[in-house]
């Protein structure tokens, strides 16, 4: 009985993450949609971090919503689940800056 209960337990929170794939998926997606317009345009690092703020805004507030209600269905404080989702979002931010910088950086500079 109590292993049934673990199990209802581990699938329950397994479907809640599930519902945070799609939300990460997207905006992982428009993030990598910038970078490469934003190189291809050859933009500093600090246009591209620019960008960041406004071009997946959608995105960004659906991963959000995701992150909270995963974090809520899991019986977290809603104070504490929205600092989760800020702080994953500020990961995946500077992942890209971090991978935008690098990239600008191993280009063969124009003569």
């Amino acid at each position: 009985m109590i292993l049934l209960a673990l199990i209802a337990a581990g699938l329950a929170a397994a479907g809640a993450a599930d519902g945070m794939v799609q939300p990460r998926k997207a905006y992982e997606q428009c993030l990598q949609k910038l970078h490469d317009s934003e190189l291809e345009q050859k933009a500093e690092a600090s246009k591209f971090e620019a960008a960041i703020g406004t071009s997946c805004a959608t995105q960004e507030a659906a991963l959000k919503s995701a992150i909270i209600a995963h974090y809520v269905g899991m019986k977290t404080p809603r104070a504490e689940a929205e600092q989760s989702a800020t702080d994953w979002v500020w990961d995946l931010k500077e992942s890209a800056k971090d991978r935008y910088r690098s990239t600008i950086g191993s280009q063969p500079q124009a003569n």
